[in-house]
């Protein structure tokens, strides 16, 4: 009986002992990844040759394998090393030097970690893992803001560019077209002004002024040929130019990756059954129906790129002139005084105005050139030839030259005479003339809320002309007296003088609106950034892109309950093309800063780094920007012309529904009269003078 105690306790405590061992191992397997990340925390080498993976995953014996002293013995020597194994780690982990981050005051902690260490079964010490914690720097709060923001920022942008109403997605995309198309621009330009002022600056002011001038003269004639080029007007062929309207069957359904790519008409469903009329139709695709639709497709894509390079050299040759004009204003004597400072406004509207009426010139001789020869074609006498009948048969590729050649240069002439305009004004308003980029550095004077309130006031003002402006002016023109030919010629200038001032008024007002939130920041020193900083920057063009989306969605709220009124629908046009400008100035600001803080990564050459940072980043980004951006505002632009031309005729055909019925109607009621006849013309003279009172008749 002693015996089999005896034997029954010494196994009992082999048991005992296995599972102490295999929960010893178990907590040293669990420790060890973290020593080793301590120790590389520290740059600190741990006796890890002694912790070996063989010793530390020894495997348990099965329960009745026999022992023997010498095994006993090896386990207690194996206990005894890795004690020591774990003594040395602690006595290392506990002699490395303190963390900034830690909380450890004397040697109190390191013996709280001492303990904890060694007695894993009784947890840690979880104040002082909190103190060892890394603190965030400003860059990382930086970062983290920035990630937050521009993810929550994108998201915004897919939800309004999928908006219900489709306004509101057609503002959306001109607002987002509009920024990259001055993101582009500024890339562009800044390199190669950084590099003019670097070859010239030393030649004096009118060395300066003379080579912008020449600057911009050089984006002005390549935008003539670049547009006329891609419209046909130069070295094409006539045969060329009638290929360029044939429409060809493109798909339609953009869930596909073939959308807008032409096919074969031989595969759609129309032509195979002799409808060669239709527009749309479908096509078979691995047994799934495919839309397709006819579209002059060679015609669309020479639109797309004249818009795009038209935009892109009419900023570039804006940005040219606004410095020409900003190296005027800061000489002698135009700095002295806001009213001197106005001068170098007028030289460039009078530079700018001249160039373009010699262009103006040109492309009308041009015009009515092809004219002639249309009409020669179509055998019309020459006596025949009137300025009426020339105005209407000029081909489409000359009207598209002329048309976005048109808008160009009332893009620059308002872009840089808004821009110095503004200039004058601030300068009488501060009492320190801002420099040829816009900026008042360093401060000459005391930033007050005040300033803010008066500028966004003056651009009020601003805005308010460029609305009452062409209601004044088409009064003035439907009560003069002209003959068909002058009034077509007059109306058409003045329709072009009309559009350039509500345009400078517009970008005076987006100008006022983005200096105005400037001089806000600036008096209150939000969130202690400075307002010339990047992330300052970067902040107040995200929460102005914030209030200028919400401004859209409240102003085409206002146009839809103004029910199609003709006069509203203009007036919510203007102040949102204002509005999607104030955007596209005040992104203009943060990439100018970017562009420049990142060219100071090569220090010895910031003005070449520039430039091929600009050349690169262009390349990259303008065809994209093209074909899927630029693209979709130009077809909901589109869209909307089509909705509104589709809109006019059903009012037509309803009024004059209504006028026949009540013609009809009177005509029972008043019954045969000899005075009047089988025509009836006096009786529906009398109708529709009767409905004209009623207000039931249609202008027509």
């Amino acid at each position: 009986w002693h015996a089999a105690t005896c034997q029954n306790l010494a196994r009992l405590t082999r048991r005992c002992h296995s599972s102490t061992m295999a929960l010893r191992r178990l907590v040293a397997l669990a420790a060890l990844p973290l020593a080793w990340l301590a120790a590389a925390e520290a740059h600190v080498e741990l006796p890890a040759a002694r912790l070996t993976t063989r010793r530390l995953a020894q495997r348990e014996r099965p329960e009745g394998s026999p022992t023997d002293v010498g095994e006993e013995l090896s386990e207690t020597h194996a206990d005894a090393d890795l004690a020591r194994d774990l003594e040395d780690a602690e006595e290392h982990h506990a002699s490395m030097p303190a963390e900034p981050g830690s909380s450890d005051v004397g040697g109190e902690n390191k013996d709280e970690r001492g303990e904890a260490a060694e007695s894993p079964e009784g947890g840690e010490d979880e104040e002082g893992e909190e103190g060892e914690e890394e603190q965030a720097t400003p860059v990382d709060i930086g970062v983290s803001c920035m990630l937050l923001g521009g993810v929550t920022f994108v998201m915004g942008l897919f939800r309004l560019v999928n908006w219900e109403d489709d306004d509101v997605r057609r503002y959306a995309w001109n607002v987002i077209s509009n920024t990259l198309a001055i993101f582009l621009a500024v890339l562009f330009f800044r390199g190669n002004k950084d590099l003019v002022d670097k070859y010239f600056d030393d030649y004096g002011v009118v060395a300066l002024c003379g080579v912008h001038l020449l600057h911009c003269l050089l984006y002005l004639v390549g935008l003539l040929l670049v547009i006329g080029t891609k419209a046909g007007v130069w070295l094409e062929s006539a045969e060329a130019r009638q290929k360029m309207f044939e429409e060809k069957w493109i798909v339609a359904d953009s869930m596909t990756h073939e959308f807008g790519m032409e096919i074969d008409k031989q595969l759609v469903r129309a032509v195979k059954s002799g409808h060669h009329d239709a527009k749309k139709s479908i096509y078979f695709r691995e047994g799934l129906e495919v839309s397709v639709m006819k579209q002059q497709v060679d015609y669309e894509r020479r639109k797309h790129d004249n818009r795009c390079w038209a935009t892109l050299l009419a900023h570039c040759g804006g940005f040219a002139a606004i410095t020409a004009g900003g190296v005027m204003q800061q000489s002698q004597p135009f700095r002295q005084s806001p009213l001197l400072s106005a001068l170098p406004v007028l030289i460039m509207a009078g530079f700018l105005m001249l160039v373009f009426s010699t262009s103006g010139i040109m492309r009308k001789r041009l015009a009515r050139e092809a004219s002639e020869q249309t009409l020669k074609e179509k055998d019309i006498p020459a006596h025949k030839r009137t300025m009426s009948k020339l105005d209407k048969e000029v081909p489409e590729h000359v009207q598209m030259f002329n048309e976005f050649c048109g808008e160009a240069e009332r893009d620059v002439l308002a872009l840089c005479v808004s821009f110095l305009g503004i200039q004058c004004v601030r300068f009488s308003l501060t009492g320190q003339l801002p420099n040829e980029e816009g900026l008042q550095m360093p401060l000459e004077f005391e930033v007050q809320n005040r300033h803010g309130f008066i500028i966004w006031l003056i651009g009020a003002g601003f805005m308010s002309i460029s609305i009452v402006l062409p209601l004044v002016l088409r009064k003035m023109a439907s009560a003069g007296d002209q003959s068909e030919d002058d009034h077509g010629h007059a109306e058409s200038c003045q329709e072009s003088w009309t559009e350039s001032i509500m345009h400078s008024m517009a970008m005076s007002f987006a100008w006022c609106l983005m200096w105005g939130a400037r001089y806000f920041w600036m008096a209150n020193r939000f969130l202690g950034l400075e307002v010339w900083s990047i992330p300052a920057r970067i902040i107040l063009a995200i929460c102005l892109s914030g209030f200028a989306f919400l401004a859209v969605l409240y102003l085409d709220k206002i146009s839809d309950a103004a029910k199609g009124d003709k006069t509203t629908e203009k007036l919510v046009g203007t102040i949102v093309a204002a509005i999607s400008l104030m955007v596209g100035f005040i992104w203009e600001h943060s990439f100018e800063g970017a562009v420049t803080d990142v060219a100071q990564l090569n220090a010895s050459h910031p003005c070449t780094t520039k430039f091929v940072l600009g050349l690169v980043v262009v390349y990259m980004l303008v065809w994209s920007w093209r074909d899927y951006i630029l693209k979709k505002a130009m077809q909901l632009e589109d869209l909307k012309k089509a909705r509104d031309e589709a809109k006019k005729k059903h009012d037509e055909q309803e009024n004059e529904k209504k006028y026949n019925q009540g013609d009809r109607s009177s005509e029972e009621a008043a019954g045969p009269s000899p005075d009047i006849g089988r025509s009836g013309s006096r009786s529906n003279g009398y109708v529709a003078l009767s409905n004209v009172e009623n207000g039931e008749c249609s202008l027509r």
